[in-house]
């Protein structure tokens, strides 16, 4: 028999393997953890918002209420709620994919304008928190995972707009980088890698159009660059040529899959509408960069570049990473594209958009390839450089993140909140007065009016009357200011016809509604302003500027337009900045009324507008009675173009409305139009001088019923 001591000590023996397999159990799970830190850190962000968005106060306190904006993305929602797809039944910039983007919408029973305020700021963070991570994971595989997951902190917290158009081109363009670098050796994989790779691109179109051109030029950009480093390979250079060409031919074979899905498998309308926005952005919507934005523009792209071209000096000084002279050079390419978008569109918003996905490949190279380069103490110092730039450019963290915000959320009343007393509550949003008295009044007359299974006519763009009165919005284009190019206007009348709405509103420029970029919305769009003068007559006054109108099948039968051109030879001036040109001299003013001058003029601009931008251009018109009046307009260069303008005050379009012609014009206030002339200036120091004006022709138009 054993003695006592030496059971204890058979026991401690036998006790300690298992003290080992628990220490040892513990630091598998640690180093598991550890391994997936970039995950943790993505799950935390991502609850955090959760938190804030089950905390998120109903109704909403609106601080500024931007009809424009507002119109669309609520309209957005609202569409989707009502089975109306983007692309396949009305045309934006964005496609279906951004609406399953906002899931929880299908999970409202009724979408209200609170409830929209609520998932346009927090479903973009969600968003771009999974494309960042998504984005970290194919530009730093190698990296340790601590670097991975400041890498995400860091430019969610502190550098994202929450822009999901941006961070998803982003994503699409480090998923090419992966895919090059990671190329199959033989063909048996290269097919699926084609499938994937249109795949991509295909989801990419049916997010937005500008995410769409953003994936095809990224593909191409890192297939010519790789390509090109693999030239002196000649079995790697027939695979590459043979992946770009194989990956267009399945994204054509992806495109005819989307055709057959909206409805026939050889109508390219979505393409084609995607094409004709992008492209028209330049020209229907330029605006001036500030000094500021300009010097913020600066700082970050000489910051961003000068990463890159460190990059490039540490890789051509070493062997250890052969694929990093194609990925600094494809990177440095896609940059410059992005940054076209801060060109175009030059707000600090937009900008600061742009610049994010530059500072998310910048920071990519401090956290990966520059931080393994160097040896011994200076290892780190890349990595520092990236943590003082953010400390010292990108300020404060984003309100969502910031402590003060979690522990308001935190201490907040589980009570439902109430409207502040300077504000008015409206389908659980609490609005300012100027802001509730417009829309309370629009979406109680459409929604007393029109049957909800009716649709309904906004001009120019308050789409969210109709949303907020659960009625939807008429169209074959979501927002009338896209209407720049003849396929996009045929494709506005004919949902216009198709959805035969029976009520409407129309908003007056100065009154009602605002010119977008100071041009005015008849201006802009006459052609759907005559839709809407030629089919509705006025039924009520709503509030300022705003008229109630219903459909009107007599007026649409009766309803006349009468054109007369003005015997003007055709002039042609050379432009100078700034200077006043005269383009016509009208003589012998028509004895009948004249309502709309038509002016066809084409604008001659040096090729590289198309990667800048065209100079505003604005007409003066002046009065036999001594006075004038000044028209912004648009004109897309080198093309023959319409300028319709309204000779008088704007705000006079309203009285077209009414049911007797004889309302339709004051008379004594009319007084002849003597002489045009026509002005243009430069935006910003990116924009573009036109050479030459050509007016071709002066039309007088007037509207009658027969």
């Amino acid at each position: 028999m054993s003695s006592p001591a030496t059971s204890a000590g058979a026991a401690h023996q036998a006790s300690a393997p298992r003290g080992v397999s628990f220490a040892g159990y513990g630091w598998r799970i640690a180093r598991a953890l550890y391994a997936q830190l970039d995950l943790l850190a993505t799950a935390l962000l991502t609850l955090i918002v959760l938190y804030l968005y089950r905390r998120f106060p109903l109704p909403t306190d609106v601080a500024t209420f931007y009809p424009l904006d507002e119109s669309w993305v609520f309209d957005t929602f609202a569409k989707a709620r009502q089975g109306i797809w983007l692309g396949k039944d009305v045309l934006l910039t964005y496609g279906p994919l951004f609406q399953l983007c906002f899931v929880p919408v299908f999970w409202l029973n009724d979408l209200s304008l609170g409830e929209h305020y609520k998932l346009w700021h927090f479903v973009p963070i969600w968003t771009t928190i999974l494309l960042v991570y998504g984005s970290a994971r194919f530009l730093l595989p190698q990296v340790e995972p601590w670097k991975r997951a400041l890498y995400i902190l860091l430019l969610v917290i502190f550098w994202a707009q929450f822009e999901i158009k941006s961070c998803a081109a982003l994503f699409v363009f480090t998923a090419f980088l992966w895919a090059q670098e990671r190329a199959p050796a033989g063909n048996r994989r290269m097919p699926l890698y084609a499938l994937l790779s249109a795949l991509l691109m295909t989801a990419a179109f049916l997010l937005s159009a500008d995410t769409g051109f953003y994936a095809v030029a990224a593909f191409f950009l890192t297939g010519i660059c790789y390509g090109g480093y693999r030239l002196p390979r000649r079995q790697a250079r027939l695979r590459s040529a043979i992946f770009l060409a194989l990956v267009p031919a399945v994204f054509f074979v992806c495109m005819l899959s989307v055709n057959a899905i909206f409805g026939r498998i050889w109508d390219f309308k979505y393409w084609v509408g995607c094409y004709k926005i992008v492209s028209g952005y330049r020209w229907f919507a330029p605006l001036g960069m500030d000094p500021e934005t300009t010097r913020m523009l600066a700082i970050g792209v000489v910051i961003c570049l000068s990463i890159f071209l460190w990059t490039w000096i540490v890789c051509r000084r070493s062997s250890q990473e052969p694929s990093l002279s194609p990925r600094v050079l494809s990177v440095a390419l896609f940059s410059l594209l992005v940054l076209q978008s801060c060109i175009v569109r030059s707000t600090w918003r937009t900008v600061t958009v742009g610049l994010f996905v530059v500072i998310a490949l910048a920071m990519a190279f401090l956290f990966g390839p520059l931080s393994r380069k160097p040896t011994g103490a200076t290892t780190g110092v890349p990595v520092l450089l990236a943590l003082a730039l953010t400390v010292v450019f990108a300020a404060s963290p984003y309100e969502a993140f910031s402590p003060a915000a979690i522990l308001q959320a935190w201490k907040s009343s589980a009570a439902p909140p109430m409207c502040p007393q300077d504000k008015l509550p409206l389908d659980q949003a609490c609005l300012a007065l100027e802001d509730f008295l417009p829309l309370n009044a629009a979406s109680t007359f459409l929604r007393e009016h029109a049957p909800a299974s009716e649709s309904v006519m906004i001009f120019p763009y308050e789409n969210v009357y109709g949303d907020i009165a659960r009625r939807r919005v008429a169209g074959g284009v979501l927002q009338s200011y896209l209407i720049a190019d003849p396929f996009l206007l045929d494709q506005q009348l004919k949902g216009l016809e198709r959805d035969h709405p029976g009520w409407g509103i129309y908003s007056a420029d100065y009154l009602g509604s605002g010119p977008m970029d100071g041009v005015p919305n008849f201006t802009r769009t006459p052609e759907v302003w005559l839709y809407q003068q030629s089919h509705f007559h006025r039924v009520a006054n709503l509030e300022l500027g705003i008229l109630g109108l219903q459909r009107d099948e007599d007026r649409i039968r009766r309803w006349n337009m009468e054109t007369a051109q003005w015997p003007l030879a055709p002039v042609r001036q050379r432009v100078q900045a700034g200077k006043d040109i005269q383009l016509a001299q009208l003589h012998s003013w028509p004895q009948q009324d004249v309502d709309f001058l038509k002016l066809r003029i084409e604008v001659h601009s040096p090729p590289w507008w198309r990667v800048l931008k065209p100079a505003s251009m604005t007409f003066s018109l002046q009065r036999a009675d001594g006075t004038s009046k000044i028209v912004h307009a648009i004109a897309k260069p080198d093309h023959p173009h319409e300028i319709w303008i309204y000779p008088w005050s704007e705000y006079q379009l309203m009285n077209y409305f009414f049911e007797n012609p004889s309302d339709w014009r004051k008379r004594g206030v009319h007084p002849p139009i003597t002489s045009i002339s026509v002005r243009f200036d430069r935006q910003d120091w990116l924009s573009v001088l036109p050479s030459e004006v050509e007016l071709q022709g002066v039309d007088a138009v007037r509207v009658s019923l027969r």
